[in-house]
């Protein structure tokens, strides 16, 4: 990419990268000077019941079978889309899992850390994990399918609304305490460089099926 085509990307998209990047600026700021444990035992003081109920909801939205669900229904619309959507899902996923099942192996989960700490906020009802924490792959997989969806949409209002939907399924992993605040914070990284090089790689594709739709193939099968 030119110098040009890359001011123009991040100026058409500003009202995701500029949160996003704050969002960075502060959180990275916020694990250099704080030690991990002390960190998450900070961000565990702010719960309330209301809260346990929201982020055991939202947390699903960054299941691995989401951003396939998506390109499905996608698929209805844009083939361009959905492969792009599925494709990059797919990609975040499974380095995230390579990641921590094979380079970062020896990283564990607030539940090994924290087990015996008294007056602790566990969440009713979670199955927690004590292995694999670094990086999040809930983190991964919804930040790819949040700029996934932002990168085809035009309102600023729907872009700065992927933003927040990918930051708070985040963090509920932190909520959960089923990871620790650096392992979504390099998920989310993991998600948004893959895939927008997915989209860019995907944007000079020129293949004919690329720009149909399942809609599209049913109406030209019609007499």
């Amino acid at each position: 990419m030119s110098v040009q085509a890359i001011k123009d990307f991040l100026h058409t998209h500003r009202w995701f990268i500029l949160p996003y990047a704050l969002f960075l600026i502060l959180a990275g700021s916020l694990q250099l000077f704080v030690p991990k444990p002390d960190l998450h035992l900070q961000l565990n003081r702010w719960h309330s019941p209301a809260f346990d109920l929201f982020f055991k909801t939202i947390t699903l939205l960054g299941d691995g079978s989401v951003p396939f669900v998506a390109a499905t229904v996608l698929a209805v619309f844009s083939f361009r889309k959905a492969i792009q959507i599925g494709l990059s899902g797919a990609v975040s996923g499974l380095l995230a899992q390579f990641l921590k099942r094979f380079i970062f192996t020896d990283i564990v989960r607030p539940s090994v850390w924290f087990g015996n700490t008294p007056d602790f906020h566990w969440v009713s009802g979670i199955d927690l994990h004590a292995a694999f924490s670094f990086p999040s792959g809930h983190a991964a997989t919804i930040f790819s399918l949040c700029v996934g969806i932002m990168l085809f949409s035009a309102a600023p209002a729907r872009k700065l609304s992927c933003f927040f939907i990918a930051l708070l399924v985040a963090y509920s992993r932190v909520y959960l305490s089923q990871h620790f605040l650096i392992d979504i914070y390099f998920g989310s990284l993991l998600g948004v460089l893959i895939t927008i090089l997915i989209y860019l790689w995907m944007e000079k594709k020129r293949a004919a099926f690329l720009d149909t739709s399942i809609l599209q193939l049913i109406n030209k099968s019609r007499p």
